[in-house]
């Protein structure tokens, strides 16, 4: 069972688990971020959250930054990472 307060489900959708009041709402320390070409903005490229980015923090989080990183195929493999885990929950 989880044990955190917000999950992603197979749509990529944010949906509410579990209430814990001393829990964060991010469990992602975002190691590696990466522009998404299909919209063009910065995401974690994990949790796929979202940055807004200017000079100033492009440069404060250089050494995270990855030059590419394809978003769709990580998608991918992560939608079916969650069909499985939703599927042995049930069995």
């Amino acid at each position: 069972m989880r044990d955190y307060i917000f999950d992603l489900d197979e749509n990529l959708e944010w949906e509410i688990q579990k209430y814990y009041v001393t829990q964060g709402i991010s469990r992602c320390i975002h190691l590696k971020i990466a522009v998404d070409k299909r919209d063009n903005s910065y995401k974690c490229t994990k949790c796929f959250t979202k940055f807004i980015m200017n000079e100033k923090r492009v440069k404060k989080f250089k050494s995270r930054i990855v030059l590419y990183f394809d978003f769709k195929d990580e998608e991918k493999r992560f939608i079916s990472e969650i069909k499985k885990i939703k599927k042995e929950e049930k069995e």
